[in-house]
């Protein structure tokens, strides 16, 4: 271990925390979502479906959640 290391901690060990913080799984409507950064992406139930469909649901959920008001 060199004194960046001790001072700073190891880079390595620093992104895992990070990545800890900023993907998350969060209930939301009943139902679990991926977040980003606290920011819903999509729900963990559309993991099955094919990576161009999953975009384009987690598109059309966006535009629902920001276009009228979410009962939580």
């Amino acid at each position: 271990m060199n004194l960046k290391e001790i001072i700073f901690g190891n880079s390595t060990d620093n992104k895992i925390n990070e990545s800890k913080a900023i993907y998350q799984i969060e209930e939301f409507n009943g139902e679990l979502w991926l977040t980003y950064n606290g920011a819903l992406i999509c729900p963990t139930e559309m993991f099955v479906l094919e990576p161009l469909e999953a975009l384009n649901e987690i598109r059309k959920l966006y535009v629902k959640r920001n276009t009228k008001e979410e009962k939580v």
